[in-house]
């Protein structure tokens, strides 16, 4: 996966040691065995800790300079499209010496940020340092796939994919962020761009990060929009759908290494092993676990049926009670903040396992928030339609003198009303 990290002293120009940025890279070895770099230039220093996917040769290692070694990246991820990005490159007149999606990235950035920004396809966190331009820059995915944390000190800027690497920096004198204590208590999840470590702060998706000429801004180049007035139709988003899901599976089948694919037997990972089928990949590798307490709780004979029809080589993994216990301790240092899904535990004990025999997976992460999934989504609707009732009305129905069952009945009813008369103005609008 790699992992980055590196200091930006750009408040006191003071110059950065490679010891610092092999103090921060120590700390995040697991993130890439293949590997290490480090490049400094007086107030900046930058550390890659590399995992091979693309081009496995040691011309491709990080940080890559520019052939004329006025631009620096620093790299984490894949841009699944990068083919593409450097056939029109060529167009362009740039030589390329590796087969690397790194040097797209680099070239793409020398000749236009922001227009790379908006062309990159994939998941990615990546430092990049123009000396002509003077211009440092941090940028993150759309979605926020990779992760990337900073944090602005009296120097200057601190970054990682990892917050112990700028504790290295900050000697762990990081206080806890207790403003965060009581969303992480309801929500299981620190929200937001704030972290429990004070002070240290996570890259927004989508964002980058800029410092020219002593100024830092934090800039958006993608958001998500939707356009709820152009309907075309079911069948029309259907074909768009289906379009999309194969088109971002055969991009990310490119690699030079061993490439599997995490099966639950749910309908997102069985979908990507059907379309790398139906794309024509032989012999796919598959893996599932599950928890080693019976049959009641073992959802593998979904695995199983998917397996079987796809003919995968397919190995299973159980987990029992003491793996579990002995996984905590690595887990929790490796991510970091505290996360309370359980079912992240057994995700890295089978990550664990593959790498045994494959180093790139492919999975059905991120579908159910995508299509909802989740059984709570069901009820979203009816959450916007009671924050439409005025707040006058709701807070008065906490004041009525009346029971809270009645409270929810009338509620209900109002909120049943509201959508009934929302899905009224909806077909009167479209038989106009």
């Amino acid at each position: 996966m790699c992992g980055i990290a590196g200091i930006y002293r750009y408040k006191n120009q003071q110059h950065v040691l490679a010891a610092e940025i092999e103090k921060m890279i120590s700390v995040i070895n697991y993130r890439g065995p293949d590997g290490e770099g480090i490049y400094t230039h007086g107030e900046l220093g930058l550390g890659h800790k590399r995992l091979t996917i693309i081009d496995t040769s040691e011309r491709s290692n990080q940080p890559m300079l520019s052939a004329d070694q006025q631009q620096v990246l620093c790299y984490n991820g894949e841009v699944y499209n990068y083919l593409e990005i450097a056939e029109s490159l060529q167009e362009s007149g740039v030589e390329f010496k590796t087969s690397s999606d790194t040097e797209v990235v680099l070239e793409s950035l020398n000749q236009d940020v922001h227009q790379a920004l908006n062309n990159f396809n994939g998941m990615y966190a990546f430092a990049y340092w123009n000396n002509e331009s003077k211009e440092f820059i941090l940028a993150r995915d759309r979605i926020g796939i990779k992760p990337l944390f900073y944090k602005i000190t009296d120097e200057g800027i601190i970054f990682g994919s990892e917050i112990k690497s700028l504790l290295t920096i900050e000697n762990d004198n990081s206080q806890v962020n207790q403003e965060l204590i009581d969303s992480y208590m309801s929500l299981g999840y620190c929200p937001g761009n704030e972290t429990l470590f004070k002070g240290i702060k996570k890259l927004p998706p989508g964002h980058y990060l800029s410092i020219k000429q002593g100024c830092l801004e934090i800039s958006s180049y993608w958001d998500i929009h939707f356009n709820r007035e152009d309907d075309r139709g079911e069948d029309y988003y259907i074909k768009k759908t289906q379009d999309l899901f194969e088109d971002a599976v055969k991009l990310q089948l490119r690699s030079d290494v061993p490439l599997g694919v995490f099966l639950s037997g749910g309908v997102d990972s069985s979908a990507v092993v059907a379309m790398m089928s139906k794309l024509g990949v032989q012999n796919i590798k598959t893996f599932s676990v599950a928890w080693d307490y019976g049959k009641d709780f073992d959802e593998t004979q979904y695995a199983r049926r998917i397996a079987k029809q796809f003919n995968t080589d397919h190995t299973e993994y159980f987990m029992s009670a003491e793996d579990f216990k002995n996984f905590l301790p690595d887990y929790i240092r490796h991510m970091d903040e505290p996360v309370t899904e359980a079912a992240a535990i057994s995700l890295y004990y089978l990550a664990k396992k593959a790498k045994e025999k494959i180093t790139v997976v492919l999975s059905g992460e991120g579908a159910d928030e995508v299509f909802g999934g989740y059984s709570i989504y069901k009820f979203m609707d009816m959450v916007s339609q009671y924050k439409k009732i005025p707040k006058l009305l709701r807070n008065g129905l906490n004041l009525m003198n009346v029971s809270v069952f009645w409270q929810q009945v009338l509620i209900g009813s109002i909120i049943i009303l509201a959508v009934y008369i929302d899905v009224l103005r909806r077909e009167l609008g479209t038989r106009k």
